[in-house]
């Protein structure tokens, strides 16, 4: 990744690239019909910006939807003073938005927004996919390890909630904003328009634009069990963890878990509070370790 990476452009980019990042992820299947539906709406939201795509996209345009996806928080924190998001939005880049033809409509300022805090929503359920499949990777879990990942998304639970509210209400906002697009485009009473910046006024003032960040890593009774015997063997390697391994099987248990049995391809272990047997590949064996601080 470059030091400075390209700001996000909601005139000409949509959340392609954040689907592709989420998809593989454990929790896809959960968060595959939001993304979904926010790549629908960016698509209806680009819809009203075409105009500005002919024949080429100007400077100007590109770099005035720069600026406002890097002021939606101001421009959030402004619209009640001005009395609407595109007027606020007009005042903040009054020397890049022309006061005359070629400019932005209000509808297209509208539409700018919609897509900009869809990429902020889908930003945040794609860092619920890929935060929940960091910790998976961490702590050894596969897929297919219900009882795992039950355990995982219990450590996480608080930041996972938080996280969903967030996205959801920043999704919720997004379509209010192709409301409001969609709304200006057809010329609408004075009041409609007014009773919807007022609703996103509203919502705006219940979400938390700095949301917190996930915790560091839960670590689980495997992998402190794992801690245990690297910090005995004075190394995380594998070949120097694993006859510890195979000498606690005929131990105590350790961290709250009893190995069991180990072949060519798997250890066994059993959690001793739950009774539930578990059983990890060797090469997961080997990431976990690799996993683990450096001795």
């Amino acid at each position: 990744m470059a030091a400075h990476d390209p700001p996000f452009n909601p005139l000409t980019e949509g959340i392609d690239e954040l689907i592709e990042r989420s998809r593989g992820c454990w929790l896809w299947g959960e968060v595959e019909v939001e993304m979904k539906a926010l790549d629908d709406l960016v698509g209806r939201a680009g819809e009203l910006l075409q105009p500005l795509h002919q024949p080429t996209v100007a400077d100007w345009a590109s770099n005035v939807a720069i600026g406002i996806w890097r002021s939606t928080i101001v421009i959030h924190q402004y619209a009640d003073r001005y009395g609407s998001f595109a007027t606020a939005a007009r005042h903040l880049w009054t020397a890049a938005i022309p006061s005359s033809e070629p400019t932005l409509t209000d509808a297209q300022i509208y539409a700018l927004l919609a897509i900009a805090e869809a990429r902020t929503s889908a930003e945040g359920y794609c860092e619920l996919a890929t935060g929940i499949e960091e910790e998976l990777e961490n702590n050894a879990i596969g897929h297919d390890e219900a009882v795992e990942i039950r355990w995982l998304r219990g450590e996480l639970a608080q930041w996972e909630r938080e996280q969903w509210r967030w996205s959801d209400a920043m999704r919720e906002s997004a379509e209010r904003f192709l409301l409001l697009a969609q709304l200006t485009a057809s010329s609408p009473p004075p009041d409609a328009l007014q009773q919807a910046e007022q609703r996103i006024v509203e919502l705006s003032a219940t979400v938390d634009k700095f949301h917190g960040g996930k915790p560091k890593g839960a670590v689980n009774k495997f992998t402190r069990a794992l801690m245990h015997l690297a910090q005995r063997a004075g190394s995380t390697d594998f070949d120097a963890v694993m006859p510890l391994i195979e000498k606690a099987v005929y131990g105590d248990p350790i961290e709250g878990i009893q190995f069991q049995e180990y072949r060519d391809d798997f250890v066994w272990y059993q959690d001793v509070a739950t009774g539930r047997e578990h059983q990890i590949k060797m090469a997961n064996l080997r990431r976990a370790l690799g996993r683990l601080p450096a001795k």
